[in-house]
């Protein structure tokens, strides 16, 4: 990064000095205590806040799209390009279940709690699963492309989708499609929640440069932040939710106020932001396409 102050560097570098390791997705635990890491080689890393590495799962040298760690943090659920889904038992590291869940790539999942989680793929549909059951509990179905991002509200009401058709949809277990939002110019990444059970709020990243917050009660967009020159491919908001920060091709972090809107802070990379993840105590995670990830808090920076 160029160039916060106090940042940590957690480098993922090959065997071979001449292959780049792709960081495909980093994921802090819910108490903020270890970040995970994957890699499109099929490595996936445990690391401290102090930048130690703590575990190495075992390497199914398959490609890793997508990590998430359930809310206990005991079990991480990785997301393959083959169409499965690994679950991780982080006491020992080793394979707890695999579930063959989609007939194309797995794009991503999330955990609802710590046994039921969301995937959704290439296939165009979104599964819900539980540890250990083979067959999906849930099937939603409605995007026209891939769906690159499921994400559960914090309450567990809601379940919302990005997809590459330029929708934004949320879907509820019960009366399945709730809202569709359509607003972007092109494909949209990913969606995250704001992090208050008691709103409905969500914030979506779109390759055509724009990030927009929507709001399901209103059935409405109310702000659109508008400082990346490409696509924006990663976002997170702070764990009080004052905060949103946004990554970009652009090779940019953006930190925005939620209460008026406006860019409080912006850093440039030394390569293109693949994925921004922010800890309950402050600090974020952004990871490089030079294989690198920056650990720094950008208030103070």
């Amino acid at each position: 990064m160029a160039h916060p102050t106090d940042s940590t560097v957690l480098r993922h570098d090959a065997t071979d000095a001449t292959t780049r390791v792709d960081i495909t997705s980093i994921a802090w635990n819910e108490q903020g205590t270890f970040l995970a890491t994957a890699s499109f080689n099929g490595q996936l890393r445990v690391w401290t806040t102090l930048g130690e590495q703590r575990q190495v799962l075992r390497q199914r040298r398959v490609p890793i799209i997508a990590l998430r760690w359930n809310r206990k943090g005991t079990l991480l659920a990785t997301a393959y390009l083959d169409g499965s889904i690994a679950l991780w038992d982080t006491s020992n590291g080793q394979q707890r279940h695999e579930f063959r869940a989609h007939s194309g790539c797995v794009l991503d999942v999330d955990w609802l709690d710590n046994t039921t989680f969301a995937s959704s793929g290439s296939d165009k549909v979104i599964r819900v699963w539980r540890d250990f059951d083979p067959q999906p509990i849930k099937t939603f179905s409605g995007h026209k492309s891939d769906i690159n991002c499921v994400k559960w509200h914090p309450g567990g009401k809601y379940l919302a989708s990005a997809s590459d058709d330029g929708s934004v949809k949320v879907w509820s277990m019960t009366e399945s499609l709730v809202c569709d939002f359509v607003g972007h110019a092109q494909q949209v990444f990913l969606v995250k929640w704001l992090p208050r059970s008691d709103k409905a709020i969500l914030a979506s990243a779109s390759f055509d440069g724009t990030v927009r917050v929507w709001d399901v009660h209103a059935n409405s967009c109310t702000r659109v932040f508008d400082a990346h020159t490409k696509p924006v491919d990663c976002l997170a908001f702070s764990s009080d939710g004052r905060h949103l920060a946004t990554g970009s091709f652009d090779r940019k972090v953006c930190v925005w106020s939620i209460k008026d809107g406006s860019l409080l802070k912006s850093f440039t990379a030394d390569d293109v932001v693949h994925d921004v993840q922010w800890a309950p105590k402050g600090r974020i995670a952004v990871a490089l396409a030079s294989s690198h990830v920056a650990v720094f808090d950008p208030l103070l920076s």
